[in-house]
């Protein structure tokens, strides 16, 4: 019955939403330096996992204002959502995701819609290793998610994407 319900309100989303590149978003990731954690005892041979911060910012590549939906997306706080592709370069491996998911009923009231003007930019701050199950090395990060988007009253389902970003991963940050 739960199974019929989900198929059921993804042909009701599917039918109200167009796959479209209408909106003009942009993505961009960038690593953002962090303060080395230590144990609240003061003891330094008791690192804390340290996080690897990235901002991602959406940009509204067109002069009208866009209205986004934050849900499942870095827009959204706090993420509840896969939206990154993240791989430790040497051995090739997925990250896996390991941060809370949220089940949404659709469609979503227009009032949880960010507007985003013209020209304008939202950008977020994310922790990856609380999200993603990293191993010490290196790995590539980068945004793989799709945003639903009202423009000019319609709502359409935009894929977004960026370059990849090269990102060290210390022993302090593994788990």
């Amino acid at each position: 019955m739960h199974s019929i319900r989900a198929l059921l309100c993804t042909l009701v989303l599917a039918l109200s939403v167009h796959a479209s590149t209408a909106a003009p978003l942009s993505a961009r990731l960038e690593l953002l330096p962090h303060p080395e954690r230590l144990h609240p005892s003061g003891d330094a041979s008791l690192p804390l996992p340290q996080p690897l911060l990235v901002r991602v910012t959406l940009t509204n590549e067109s002069p009208d204002p866009i209205h986004v939906l934050p849900w499942g997306t870095p827009l959204e706080a706090p993420p509840m959502a896969p939206f990154l592709h993240v791989s430790h370069i040497a051995s090739g491996d997925a990250a896996p995701y390991s941060g809370p998911v949220a089940k949404r009923v659709h469609p979503a009231p227009p009032s949880l819609f960010v507007v985003v003007g013209g020209g304008a930019s939202l950008s977020a701050v994310v922790d990856v290793a609380e999200m993603y199950a990293l191993r010490e090395g290196e790995h590539l990060l980068s945004l793989r998610c799709a945003v639903t988007a009202r423009v000019g009253g319609e709502l359409h389902v935009v894929p977004l994407s960026s370059a990849p970003l090269r990102a060290l991963v210390a022993p302090a940050m593994a788990r």
